[in-house]
């Protein structure tokens, strides 16, 4: 926002004449000096809140120092977007959150600090996204609202275990609690930091990594990971923890995020196909699949060549992270380049693995309403 307005001297003594503009938020003591003792005639008001109403007052003196106080303006900012995309970017060494629509605007940046916030995720009442940050030096879960404000930490445990770098959450499918994974326990607690408790304990050596909980069949899914990320393995559990039961073993390659469709009737998750291991958890050639709960219909993504236009992965590339999108019509997902450090992209296909389309550069862990 550019504040403008104009000065003049009534004695036509001074040519030159100086302004101070002070900024205040409505219903708050806050107050910011926009301008002081400057020659400008505008000035731009940054870091405002959505749907707030701000006031504006311009204060001039000349070089006797005499002065002279402006009329107090006001103006209202715009409603918060209710945007369809969440990801994370990093620009200038820092990793932030930010929330857009499908072609990249009404880009709105939802965290802005010197540590690492990652893997958004909307919460199903569509009022909150829950988030990791290492801002205490551990991950750990918070919320905030869609416009980033009220950002509140939950878990007093970390978010952490075996290769679990604050991505081992999610939400329940009322958004009232969250699931997190803190090494071999997976915990329930409510959304305002209460109820804390233990759900389930990982096979002996094994610690829990990424999850998934469906209403439809009130029923999780979970990643289990050794001390090597290739050493992978995904499980289904009831909502009370019970009944931890194996749905996919430990496959050569990279196994990683397993996901539910809303029916509950299928699981997606990746599986790097060339086999390939070293210590920085390179990935050559993942691929997103897609299978039924009882093993059968195992099908890549990744690799549908289809009329529809659009389909294939291309070589030299990984498709990872995926997500359903939350009517359950498109695949969400990451491709970047399996050399290491590469730029990651998001993109959307079809559920068949046709009309593959990118969304965002520089973009990664994706979230779509």
């Amino acid at each position: 926002m550019t504040l403008r307005w104009k000065v003049s001297d009534p004695d036509k003594v001074d040519s030159v004449l100086y302004s101070d503009v002070t900024l205040f938020e409505s219903n708050s003591t806050d107050r910011r000096q926009l301008l002081t003792n400057s020659t400008d005639s505008s000035v731009v008001a940054s870091g405002l809140k959505f749907n707030t109403t701000y006031y504006w007052q311009v204060t001039v003196r000349d070089k006797a120092g005499e002065i002279v106080r402006g009329d107090v303006w006001s103006f209202r900012t715009r409603e918060v977007p209710d945007n369809a995309f969440l990801y994370v970017r990093q620009v200038g060494g820092n990793t932030d959150i930010y929330s857009s629509d499908a072609t990249g605007g009404n880009l709105v940046q939802l965290t802005n600090s010197p540590f690492v916030e990652a893997s958004p995720r909307l919460s199903p009442l569509l009022d909150k996204v829950a988030y990791t940050s290492n801002a205490s030096g551990q991950y750990r879960l918070y919320t905030m609202n869609r416009d980033g404000s009220d950002q509140r930490l939950v878990s007093p445990l970390p978010v952490e275990g075996y290769n679990n770098f604050g991505t081992g959450y999610c939400w329940s499918p009322d958004g009232a609690q969250l699931l997190f994974a803190n090494n071999d326990k997976l915990w329930r607690i409510n959304r305002d930091g209460s109820g804390l408790m233990l759900l389930a304990t990982a096979p002996s050596g094994r610690n829990f990594r990424e999850c998934d909980w469906n209403g439809q069949i009130n029923r999780i899914v979970i990643q289990t990971v050794g001390t090597s990320i290739y050493d992978s393995e995904i499980y289904l559990l009831d909502a009370n923890g019970g009944n931890l039961t194996q749905l996919v073993g430990n496959l050569p390659g990279r196994l990683d995020s397993p996901t539910f469709n809303l029916l509950g009737t299928k699981v997606m998750y990746t599986r790097d196909l060339s086999a390939y291991m070293d210590p920085t958890g390179r990935q050559l050639d993942a691929h997103i699949f897609i299978q039924n709960l009882d093993g059968t219909g195992v099908t890549s993504l990744s690799a549908t060549q289809g009329s529809g236009g659009g389909g294939g992965k291309p070589v030299g590339t990984n498709d990872i992270v995926p997500r359903f999108s939350g009517n359950g019509a498109k695949v969400v997902f990451v491709n970047v380049s399996n050399v290491n450090q590469a730029t990651p992209e998001v993109w959307q296909m079809d559920l068949t693995g046709n009309n593959r389309a990118r969304l965002f550069q520089n973009a990664t862990q994706p979230d779509a309403r």
